[in-house]
């Protein structure tokens, strides 16, 4: 039990480095038996010790499925654990919950058992303070971090799937880590149909005679104690942003407005413009001066746009080049490129290949094994026929004589069994055995040979790949990422839409300035081209109305839905984010001797009556 127990400690000290380093080895029995625990060189578990310069209290929980449970607490003063009669409240209460075939089914009964299940941790958080919060006075839950591990070995469960956690397959058995954190949900104040922050871990699986190892979670506050509230003011300047993007497209509409009102007013006294020549080439004048301001609007606008993009990638996990107004088009089509379906096929190939071929000596040995039994066996056949050849050589005789009077039963039965047993005897002597084995040794080396070998493994490679990517599991796991690849091209799908939209009206804007810049220099030569100028005028109206009626469109179809993203209050998440820190860092000891605290909990294992 103490071997199992620190090497399940360690795995979720591995998957968790940040949250500080732990060893404890305990055992339990049934209800009411003694539960016993000792202490662990961390050490031995981490490859390395340092004297703490605080005092760190570990508290070990070791509970069943009723709710009964043995508090052990240690700290870095005190090698003794020492357990307590009258614990209080733990911080967070862990809960497992059953089903067998979708019916629910106490924990114990499922030993044996065979069927899907569903294994489900909640985490609920029991420590509530009083905050205040933007000058109001509410309560909030102090943030711990929830990490449960266990493994489950392959033989009693397959087709396994996991609910906020990651699994680890090595063919043997699947470790699974879980993480959630129970109550920063409600902290934050976040919309559930929009974020959710998972305060359980839930694992699907088909099982056959059940039976399940300890479940381990450890419990922390030390990842919200090390948040960099320093960061935070960057969600202050998001809400900026958004509301920057969104008084700029107020403010070019109104623009393109003007310039369409404008220009509509122009045509209809273009025929009095005759005489006012000077005017309308001074106006255009104007306009062509405020194309610069007007495209470097536009361009700021595009490069925000970008900017965000950039930022949700990022957020994504994507490692692309930066997103410019050149290089987004290329950058996001070649994304949905490597998420179709024979993309992640071969991706999922090329993984399965490196996996086999990692095992080439393996097949290789296997196969040579083979071969070399088959090349003996020639060899001892050709050994034998040469020692029938020497027998019969003393008494006087031929093997072609001898096969044809044997056939002819022409020779005693004695003789032949004499002739058989003289053969048997030499086969079994050492030399002619040696020289079986030098005979076998000499062909292995020969090319002939070497290249059937060669053949035969590349061959069983093949085919172990192609058995490899036939299996379930492979199946399964393609599924997993063809689906994780077509809800991700969705989602760049969409945004590469709306970057398409704004990149349509950005070189819109572009084609219009150039066209006034245009109509200025033509305005000069109004008094020769009246009629031309007139033609021109219309057709700028036109576009400009164009341009009127895209801004409108990109607002309502783009801008306001990416400001949308972004209606929520960031600035109080902002808030509440330095206040959760602030819980966390408070909450320092369960019994109130020590600078700060972690929990870990042993759920015991179901094995039929055994704990």
């Amino acid at each position: 039990m103490k071997k199992a127990m620190k090497k399940m400690i360690a795995l979720l000290l591995c998957a968790v480095m940040v949250l500080g380093t732990a060893g404890i080895a305990a055992s339990a029995s049934d209800k009411g038996k003694t539960y016993e625990a000792e202490p662990v060189n961390t050490a031995e578990n981490i490859g390395a010790t340092a004297e703490a310069e605080k005092n760190d209290e570990t508290v070990y929980v070791i509970q069943d499925y009723e709710g009964n449970k043995q508090v052990i607490v240690s700290d870095s003063k005190d090698d003794e654990p020492h357990y307590l009669e009258d614990a209080p409240e733990l911080p967070v209460e862990v809960t497992v919950s059953c089903q067998l075939d979708e019916s629910e089914i106490a924990a114990e009964d499922l030993a044996g058992k065979s069927g899907w299940v569903k294994i489900r941790f909640d985490y609920v958080d029991n420590q509530r303070k009083k905050v205040t919060v933007n000058g109001k006075t509410e309560e909030m839950y102090v943030p711990f971090a929830a990490i449960t591990g266990l493994i489950l070995d392959n033989d009693h469960f397959s087709n396994i799937e996991v609910v906020n956690g990651k699994m680890l397959d090595d063919g043997e058995r699947t470790v699974i880590v879980g993480l959630a954190f129970p109550g920063l949900q409600e902290n934050l104040r976040l919309d559930e149909d929009k974020s959710e922050i998972p305060s359980y871990m839930e694992i699907t699986a088909y099982a056959t005679d059940f039976e399940m190892e300890s479940a381990y979670t450890i419990i922390t506050n030390s990842v919200f104690k090390d948040l960099n509230t320093d960061k935070f003011g960057s969600f202050d300047d998001m809400a900026d942003s958004a509301g920057k993007l969104t008084d700029a497209m107020t403010q070019l509409m109104g623009g393109s407005d003007d310039i369409y009102n404008g220009l509509v007013s122009l045509l209809s006294g273009a025929n009095e413009l005759a005489d006012g020549i000077g005017q309308l080439s001074e106006g255009l004048d104007t306009l062509t001066e405020n194309n610069t301001a007007l495209n470097e609007g536009a361009r700021q606008v595009f490069e925000s746009l970008l900017s965000m993009a950039n930022a949700q990638l990022s957020e994504a996990g994507l490692d692309v080049p930066a997103l410019t107004i050149d290089n987004y088009e290329t950058v996001l089509n070649g994304i949905l490129a490597s998420m179709n379906a024979d993309k992640v096929a071969e991706q999922v190939q090329v993984q399965v290949e490196q996996a086999v071929r990692a095992r080439g000596e393996e097949v290789r040995s296997a196969v040579t094994e083979a071969v070399r039994q088959e090349v003996a066996s020639k060899v001892t056949q050709a050994v034998r026929q040469n020692v029938l050849t020497q027998v019969l050589a003393g008494i006087g005789m031929n093997v072609e004589e001898y096969d044809k009077a044997l056939s002819a039963g022409m020779i005693p039965e004695e003789q032949v069994s004499r002739i058989n047993a003289a053969v048997a005897q030499q086969m079994e002597s050492d030399k002619v055995k040696a020289a079986i084995s030098a005979k076998t040794d000499e062909q292995m080396k020969s090319p002939e040979v070497l290249a059937l070998i060669d053949s035969k493994t590349e061959e069983q490679i093949k085919n172990l790949i192609s058995q490899q990517m036939a299996s379930k599991e492979v199946q399964a796991k393609m599924q997993e990422a063809l689906k994780q690849a077509s809800e991700g091209a969705a989602k760049i799908g969409s945004l590469k839409a709306q970057l398409d939209s704004y990149n349509t009206f950005y070189r819109g804007l572009i084609s219009y300035t150039n066209g006034v810049a245009n109509a200025a220099s033509g305005a000069r030569k109004l008094n020769e081209s009246m009629p031309q100028l007139i033609s021109g005028i219309t057709a700028l109206r036109d576009g400009a109305l164009q341009l009127s009626d895209g801004l409108k469109q990109l607002n309502e179809e783009g801008i306001q839905k990416l400001a949308g993203i972004m209606d929520g209050d960031l600035s109080e998440i902002s808030e509440r984010l330095r206040k959760t820190k602030e819980l966390a860092e408070q909450y320092r000891s369960y019994t109130g001797n020590s600078d700060s605290v972690k929990f870990i909990y042993k759920t015991k294992a179901i094995k039929g009556n055994e704990n």
